[in-house]
Order: C-alpha cells, then structure tokens, then sequence
C-alpha cells in the first residue's frame, strides 16, 4: 500500500525487512517455493519494479494453479517480458486461454 500510495522508500524498506524475514536477502528465495508463498511477495515486488518475475520463476508447481494466478490483470505490468511468457506457458493448462494481452 505504501508503494501505490507514493511511498516508495518506505514501501521498499518494509518489502525487503519482509524479504530478510523470510531469509531472501537478495529479495529472491534461492530455492523453489509454493505458488501459495509466491503471489503476495510477487505482487508487493511488482507494485515497486523489483523482482516480481524472479520470485514467480521460484514458484512451484509449475501447473493450472501458478496460471490461475498469472492470467490477473496485476501481473499487466510485466506480461511482455519474455521471461514472464515462458513462466506463463510453462504453467497454461491445455486448451487454457493465451497470455492477456
């Protein structure tokens, strides 16, 4: 919230105190985690320009459920970046709608 609000230094500071609570001092996880544990710190990442694409690229299983995430309009920000593409991909169930344009 304080990072939508123009509060960016501070939404930052808070994000990477939470990215060292949860022992990402890189503000990356270094192993996979849950799709579950995933979304909220993407999203947080995401609202400031960070590295929403590389905590999803930890996101695991790769499957319908990271996918149900990925097609929010959230995710609008960083949908062309071709690493997001292949997260994407990777995870779109067959017959699934293609990546929201």
């Amino acid at each position: 919230m304080d990072g939508r609000s123009g509060l960016a230094a501070q939404a930052r500071e808070r994000l990477w105190g939470v990215f060292s609570d949860l022992g990402w001092p890189s503000g990356v996880p270094d192993s996979t985690i849950s799709v579950r544990n995933a979304y909220d710190p993407a999203l947080a990442a995401l609202g400031l320009g960070d590295v929403a694409i590389a905590i999803v690229d930890h996101a695991r299983p790769r499957g319908p459920w990271l996918w149900s995430y990925l097609i929010w309009a959230d995710f609008d920000p960083i949908r062309v970046d071709p690493r997001f593409i292949k997260i994407f991909e990777e995870s779109k169930p067959p017959g699934a709608p293609d990546i929201p344009r």
